[in-house]
C-alpha cells in the first residue's frame, strides 16, 4: 500500500472565490419558523446570519490551516478487488513506546477528521497510543464513491479495515459517533483485526420491550426522553438524505450558507477531555 506525506493547504484564490460566495449568499426574511424557539423548525435566522457575519468577517483560515497540519497528515492509496486503488486521507501519530495501543477514529456526517484535533492532541500527550484518524470515502480528501454502482457503510468498513492492515496493525480498537458508529459495529463484527469498538452515539429511541418503567434508573428516564425527542424533531434531515439524496446534494453545494444551515454538532469537539477520558478506560477493559 502506498503511503504519502500530506499537508491541508488551499490557495489564496480558492479562499478568494470562498469569500465572493458568502458575500453573494442570501438568507431569506425573517419567518415564523426561523424565529421560533422550537426545536422542530431547524436552524434559526439570528444564528444563521451571525455565523455567516463571522465566516466573513472574524474566521481565520490561515490560522486553522496551521493548527490543522501540527499533526501528521497523509493520503494512502488501499488495493480493492476492482484493481483500482481508493486514496484515503487520514491522520496517523505513532507511539514512542513499544507494544502500544491503536486506535482508529471514525467520524460521521457532517463531520470530518476535524472534529478528532482536539481529542487527539489530548491522547498523544503520554505517548501511549498509536492514532489514527480517517477521511471516509467522498469526505475531506479522501476520493468519492464510484459513480457505477451504490456505496454502503460496508463498503466503507472495508476501506478502513484494509488501511488499518496496510499501516501493520493487526489488532485495533475503533472509536465513532454518528453515522461512523454504523461502521465502526460492521468493522467490530467483520473483521478479527478489531478488539473492541467504543461508540459516543447509538441510535435508541424508545425502550426494549418486556421491561418495566420501574426497572429505569434516572439516567435511562432521561436517555429515552432524549431518544423522543430525537424521533420527534430530529431526524428530518435523515428522511431527505434517504429519500432525496441526490436532490439535497445540489442544495448543499450550491452555497456555503446552505451547508451552514444544514450542520451540525459534534461530541469530540464539545467535550474533547471527556471523551478521551472514557475512551482510555474502555482500552484498559478491551485491550488484554
Amino acid at each position: 500500500m502506498q503511503v504519502l506525506p500530506f499537508k491541508v493547504h488551499f490557495t489564496d484564490g480558492q479562499l478568494s472565490r470562498l469569500q465572493e460566495q458568502l458575500r453573494a449568499a442570501h438568507i431569506a426574511r425573517p419567518t415564523y419558523e426561523a424565529s421560533s424557539a422550537s426545536a422542530g423548525h431547524g436552524v434559526k435566522r439570528d444564528w444563521l446570519v451571525a455565523a455567516k457575519k463571522h465566516w466573513e468577517n472574524g474566521f481565520d483560515w490561515r490560522a486553522q490551516e496551521a493548527r490543522i497540519n501540527e499533526l501528521s497528515h497523509y493520503t494512502a492509496l488501499v488495493p480493492q478487488e476492482t484493481g483500482h486503488p481508493f486514496k484515503l486521507h487520514f491522520i496517523h501519530e505513532r507511539a514512542n513506546k513499544p507494544n502500544a495501543r491503536t486506535v482508529l477514529f471514525i467520524h460521521g456526517w457532517p463531520g470530518s477528521f476535524l472534529e478528532f484535533i482536539d481529542i487527539v492532541k489530548i491522547l498523544q500527550k503520554r505517548g501511549d497510543l498509536n492514532i489514527v484518524v480517517a477521511s471516509s470515502p467522498g469526505y475531506a480528501f479522501s476520493d468519492p464513491p464510484p459513480l457505477n454502482r451504490a456505496f454502503y457503510d460496508e463498503d466503507v468498513a472495508v476501506l478502513l479495515n484494509c488501511l488499518m492492515l496496510g499501516l501493520g496493525y493487526d489488532r485495533y480498537v475503533v472509536q465513532a459517533g454518528d453515522w461512523g458508529q454504523t461502521v465502526a459495529r460492521l468493522m467490530s463484527i467483520r473483521f478479527p483485526a478489531v478488539c473492541g469498538a467504543h461508540l459516543n452515539f447509538m441510535p435508541f429511541g424508545r425502550a426494549p420491550d418486556g421491561l418495566l418503567e420501574a426497572d429505569y434508573s434516572e439516567a435511562d428516564k432521561k436517555g429515552l426522553a432524549r431518544g423522543q425527542e430525537f424521533l420527534d424533531y430530529g431526524r428530518g434531515y435523515s428522511a431527505m438524505h434517504r429519500e432525496r439524496t441526490s436532490t439535497i446534494s445540489f442544495v448543499v453545494s450550491s452555497s456555503p450558507v446552505a451547508l451552514l444551515a444544514w450542520g451540525g454538532h459534534f461530541a469530540a469537539l464539545e467535550k474533547p477531555e471527556v471523551l478521551a477520558a472514557d475512551l482510555r478506560e474502555f482500552l484498559d477493559l478491551v485491550w488484554k
